[in-house]
């Protein structure tokens, strides 16, 4: 996550270096493509595992640094922007703890080795504040938004016995897909490059409500790279 950020926080220092103009965005319509990294914060869920003999309804899923990506057909208005955002959320399990028994995606002392993932699919309507005035000398404009919506939450968890000649023998498989309302918060800064077009840096954080296969909510921070371009012609 922090190398991601550092990536973006460069790449808009390299755009810095162009002239700037003054700003004074086209009205209407407009598309925006980005993605970047996330990371599901860990949560306490119910694990229950009937080959391992395990039902805690207190144990603690971990996960690695994932990935997101969303598009979005959007209105702006003065400095307000009305948006609707389809995304694509993915982040794999990195280590499930239940007491003091480990599971890791890799092979652990106890024999054992586990892959699993989280995939979210959803959409939002979002609320985003441009905070320029009109004609201002200067490219780069903060941001902040809200947005509300809804998606599928899919799980997919597999585990493995691994053998004396290191052989991984699957013996439990568990799929579930669930579905959650959520909402996230947006704070960032776009760098135009004229009237039309844009790119922007930002950091949103996305929850949802409970989710029934996990058992749990889900908290996902992302930091992002987008494209903005406006579909309407400059008046």
């Amino acid at each position: 996550m922090k190398n991601s950020f550092r990536m973006g926080l460069a790449a808009m220092a390299l755009l810095a270096g162009s002239a700037s103009h003054a700003v004074n965005p086209v009205q209407g319509w407009y598309l925006s493509l980005g993605g970047g990294a996330s990371h599901i914060t860990d949560l306490d869920f119910t694990f229950n595992n009937p080959v391992l003999g395990i039902n805690d309804s207190a144990a603690t899923l971990t996960y690695s640094l994932g990935g997101d990506a969303f598009g979005s057909l959007g209105y702006r208005w003065n400095k307000f922007r009305f948006e609707g955002e389809l995304f694509f959320n993915y982040d794999q399990f990195d280590k499930i703890q239940s007491g003091t028994f480990v599971l890791r995606n890799h092979t652990t002392p106890n024999g054992f080795d586990m892959e699993g993932k989280t995939v979210i699919i959803g959409g939002l309507v979002n609320a985003l504040y441009e905070m320029y005035q009109a004609g201002g000398d200067g490219s780069f404009v903060p941001y902040l938004g809200l947005g509300l919506g809804y998606g599928t939450v899919r799980s997919n968890f597999k585990l493995y016995n691994v053998n004396y000649n290191n052989s991984q023998v699957p013996i439990f498989e568990n799929k579930e897909s669930s579905s959650a309302a959520m909402a996230q918060g947006i704070l960032g800064i776009s760098y135009f490059l004229d009237d039309f077009a844009a790119f922007g840096l930002d950091f949103r954080y996305l929850a949802t409500s409970r989710v029934d296969s996990l058992d749990a909510s889900l908290r996902i921070p992302t930091v992002n790279v987008s494209f903005i371009y406006a579909l309407d012609s400059s008046s």
